[in-house]
């Protein structure tokens, strides 16, 4: 592939990027608020908002095999982002389904997250083809980089919407904030289009799951697949409920909401380059360690006061922390995958 070409490909995964992260901030960003609007009850917002993520990650399992029978990266990824968008049309419309609305939300957003990450390996190879190997650092900085800061304002755009349109005409913001989000990844879906495809070719030998389930606590590896479910299963016992607890028992508005969440992001993207240093001048393990052991405190700040400037201190803290446990785990990753 000539550098020409290449430039090409690279600019319009930047702008996929930027789509893309522009209908997670107007969509998936609002899943929960949604279906606390819809009167979902408890039970049923802990789904919404851990169900459909995990089932996701299970099928992800299943990427190899499907990557074997469609055997194109680009036309996988082309199938899974365009039924990922086109998920947002019956989560738009959920009224027409009268009682039976909540448990088909679920079953939409679902689908949804099972088709966007099945493709996520297939995804992540094609780049790897795609982006030279002295550049990946510094050119997945910047998408990451223009990548967040779409996804910052689109989601603080969509919570000033449904603010603009609370009341009797939430339901229109609901509608309008999904629509964009649905556009949004059409148009991201066009750009993934015009990008080309190195040729590939599929190995015959596979790392086969038994092999990873024999060695789960005797490699590196394995063990850090341990942690990392142990970390987000305890995760997710809270994380669903943060939302429905802002919205329900605090009385937030939209536009408070907005604020108190997109603090977190815009802290986690704005110190990702720190953490970089960090990871670089010390290792990744002890950056992984020190903010592992911070990670638990995050939740519990919650406890103490429902005061707007100390929640703002809670998220800035979690920004921070979590901006760091991400990089670190995806790069010990990287270092401990056969």
């Amino acid at each position: 592939m000539n550098r020409k070409t290449t430039e090409k490909n690279l600019l319009y995964s930047i702008f996929d990027g930027t789509f893309y992260s522009i209908m997670v901030g107007f969509g998936e960003s609002f899943f929960m608020a949604f279906g606390v609007f819809l009167k979902a009850n408890i039970f049923q917002q802990g789904l919404i908002g851990s169900l459909p993520q995990s089932l996701g990650y299970f099928f992800e399992l299943f990427s190899d095999r499907l990557l074997r029978t469609i055997k194109s990266r680009k036309l996988m990824v082309l199938i899974g982002a365009f039924l990922q968008g086109l998920m947002y049309i019956p989560v738009m419309l959920i009224f027409l389904f009268g009682e039976n609305k909540i448990p088909l939300l679920i079953l939409f957003i679902s689908i949804y997250w099972i088709v966007g990450m099945i493709v996520s390996p297939a995804w992540n190879s094609w780049m790897t083809d795609i982006v030279p190997v002295k550049e990946r650092g510094m050119y997945f900085g910047k998408r990451t980089k223009i990548a967040g800061i779409a996804s910052f304002i689109a989601y603080v755009l969509g919570g000033l919407v449904l603010q603009t349109l609370g009341g009797q005409f939430e339901y229109i913001g609901y509608i309008l904030i999904f629509g964009v989000a649905f556009v949004s990844r059409m148009v991201s879906f066009f750009f993934l289009l015009k990008q080309d495809e190195p040729k590939y070719v599929l190995t015959i030998e596979r790392y086969k799951f038994r092999t990873f389930i024999s060695s789960l606590f005797s490699s590196n590896f394995g063990r850090f697949t341990v942690y990392m479910f142990m970390l987000n299963f305890s995760v997710q016992v809270a994380a669903p409920f943060f939302i429905p607890y802002m919205l329900n028992d605090l009385k937030m508005s939209y536009l408070t909401l907005t604020i108190i969440t997109a603090t977190a992001m815009i802290v986690k993207y704005m110190t990702m380059p720190a953490w970089w240093k960090l990871i670089d001048k010390y290792g990744t393990r002890v950056v992984l360690k020190l903010t592992g052991y911070l990670v638990p405190i995050v939740p519990i700040l919650w406890v103490f006061s429902s005061n707007f400037y100390y929640l703002i201190f809670a998220q800035i803290l979690s920004g921070l922390v979590w901006s760091g446990f991400e990089l670190a785990s995806i790069n010990f990753m990287f270092d401990a995958t056969p």
